[in-house]
């Protein structure tokens, strides 16, 4: 149920529909606050396969459509995704670190004339 704000505001029922198999099944009703009159009645039949189709979803991907099954694979899921998140960011920051080294490994191998030592060796051997 969903009360208005306002006083004047219409009242929203969300009304789960036991006479489906679908245990999902949601028929939706809005009332005038002031006198109770039906502004609209949505039954679960009369909605959209679009509607429909996005009630099942919304349940499927949290698991709770499967039971027990479905929270499990739902887990199984979920902790895929933070083994990604600490894969992604032990990548990150090891290629960082690397990055880091190599940089301090270079300015160390250069000569006081301030060439690396590769350099320095193709400057004796072009002489």
């Amino acid at each position: 149920m969903r009360l208005p704000n306002r006083e004047g505001e219409p009242l929203a029922f969300t009304i789960s529909d036991g006479a489906h198999w679908n245990a999902f099944a949601r028929s939706n009703l809005t009332l005038n606050s002031a006198n109770a009159e039906v502004i609209q009645w949505q039954p679960y039949e009369g909605t959209s396969l679009g509607q429909k189709a996005r009630g099942w979803l919304r349940f499927a991907h949290t698991g709770e459509l499967g039971g027990l099954l479905g929270q499990i694979i739902a887990g199984v899921g979920c902790l895929g995704g933070v083994f990604l998140v600490y894969t992604g960011l032990s990548l990150a920051f090891r290629r960082l670190w690397n990055w880091a080294l190599w940089k301090r490994l270079r300015s160390q191998s250069r000569d006081p004339l301030g060439m690396t030592s590769s350099a320095a060796s193709r400057e004796t051997a072009m002489e």
